[in-house]
Order: C-alpha cells, then structure tokens, then sequence
C-alpha cells in the first residue's frame, strides 16, 4: 500500500509540473491583442475594485515571476518525491527553470503581437529559483520535523 502511494504521489507531481508548463505555453500562445486586454481586465479590477495604484508593466512582470515561482516549487518538490538526495540533485530543477522561460520566450516570438525577451527570461528565472527555494526550505523543515518526530520514537 505504502509504495502505490508513493506511486501516487510521484505521478501526481510530474502531472502537476507538466499542467503548469503547459497553463505557461498556453498563456503565451494568446496573441498580443488576447493577452494586453486579459491585462487591462485585471489592472482595471486592482485599480478600481481593490483601490491599488499599480502599472501595467508592473501587473505583467509580476504575472510572469508569480506563474514561474509556482513552476519552480512543482519542480523543487518533483525532484524531491523521486529521491533522497533532492539537495545533490538541484541542479535539475535550477536547469529546467531555466530552459522553460528560454523556450517560452523562444515560443512568443511566432506568436502575433508578441515578443520574447531577455528581460522576461530573467524575471521568469528569478521566479523559477524563488520557488525552488521555497520548497527546499519547506522540505529541509518537513525532513527536519520528520528525524525530531523519530527521535522521540525511538527514546519511548
């Protein structure tokens, strides 16, 4: 039973890290008209219903490092449901966050009305390792909770 649920749990994190690649390559398939007046609903909406003074560049940019921070912690917790040594392996998921905004924005530039950007690739990066991050951190706390919890265990 233990190892279908590890079964379970591994399969579900690569579905999940696919489906956000995916949300991420869809968004950019939207054409430039598309995606600038999906931006203008949502600043008109924070601007005028929430009363929050911010730019449309600053709206879009923030999409961009918001969506890869998510990406970034499915890959981070990808990698640590198929092995132990998540830590030694790092580099997996930093490379994969990088290589999916290189492609994306590779991607945009067939696209009408887009473009791809460096400046997008690095924003998109620095989410990437903020997620990845995260869930480094979180799985250091959950791994440390896990050895304590034992401990306690093992002295009863």
């Amino acid at each position: 039973m233990k190892e279908r649920h590890q079964w379970l749990i591994k399969v579900g994190a690569v579905v999940l890290t696919a489906a956000m690649t995916g949300f991420i390559f869809w968004n950019s398939s939207q054409t430039g008209s598309v995606s600038g007046a999906r931006s203008t609903g949502i600043l008109t909406w924070l601007q005028e219903g929430l009363g929050l003074a911010i730019s449309e560049f600053f709206l879009r940019k923030s999409a961009h490092f918001l969506e890869f921070c998510a990406l970034g912690i499915l890959l981070g917790g990808t990698v640590r449901c198929y092995t132990r040594a998540w830590l030694a392996r790092l580099m997996i998921p930093l490379f994969t966050g990088l290589l999916i905004p290189v492609c994306d924005e590779f991607f945009q530039t067939f696209i009408a009305g887009r473009s791809g950007e460096v400046r997008d690739v690095l924003i998109d990066f620095a989410g990437a390792v903020t997620g990845i991050a995260v869930a480094s951190l979180v799985t250091l706390l959950l791994d440390r909770y896990r050895r304590k919890r034992q401990e306690l265990v093992l002295w009863k």
